[in-house]
């Protein structure tokens, strides 16, 4: 008999019938040969390859990926940021101005492609902490732009230890990483050319489909 397929989160088995008669008619935990068996986020699906396709199948959208690694990502952070006093979103302001060093609100903003309403509040935080402060923009005296204080710069040697550490804790080789970093660059830039496209009723573009997923 053949052995049962293992069942493994977030993965998908597939075992395919080889010849007709009782080998054909052999199952996997109650599923005929040449059915497909997944778990994803502990729920085990089996879907048969030769019915059509469903366009509408959960753990086949780009979206529901997306938003499933977004949010397992960023609480694989949490460990590493809690102790600075860190949320993620506020991480990602400290990188900018690590890397930039002072930034108007603005460029700030297209930094991190933020809306400075969401952004503000951010850098209010921040600011409470101790760990920005706003100061003129040299650029543009009228404007004010976000800088590092002493205790912003000097957190940064302990925030050093954090991309090793996530790279290590995530157990994905670093090739894997790079290369998913570049794919998901070119599916922003993509999603991005794809809003600008709209209609100003928020409608497809007349280059857009309408089922566009």
């Amino acid at each position: 008999m053949t052995p049962p397929a293992r069942t493994v989160t977030g993965r998908c088995r597939h075992r395919r019938a080889v010849g007709g008669g009782a080998q054909a008619e052999e199952s996997l935990g109650g599923q005929p040969l040449g059915y497909h068996t997944c778990t994803v986020g502990g729920v085990r699906t089996t879907t048969d390859p030769a019915a059509p396709p469903d366009p509408l199948a959960l753990d086949q959208q780009v979206c529901y990926a997306l938003s499933v690694a977004a949010r397992t990502v960023v609480a694989v952070y949490r460990p590493w940021l809690e102790p600075m006093g860190l949320t993620h979103p506020q991480y990602l302001v400290m990188l900018a101005l690590w890397q930039h060093g002072p930034l108007a609100i603005r460029d700030l903003s297209r930094l991190l492609q933020l809306d400075p309403g969401t952004l503000s509040p951010l850098v209010k935080r921040l600011e409470a902490a101790g760990l920005v402060r706003r100061d003129r923009d040299p650029r543009d005296e009228r404007a004010l732009a976000i800088a590092l204080t002493p205790e912003g710069r000097a957190l940064r040697a302990r925030a050093e230890e954090i991309p090793a550490g996530i790279v290590a804790h995530l157990g994905l080789p670093v090739e894997d990483l790079v290369s998913l970093h570049g794919a998901l660059t070119r599916v922003i830039t993509a999603a991005q050319g794809a809003l600008e496209r709209r209609g100003p009723d928020g409608s497809p573009g007349d280059d857009e489909p309408e089922g566009a997923p």
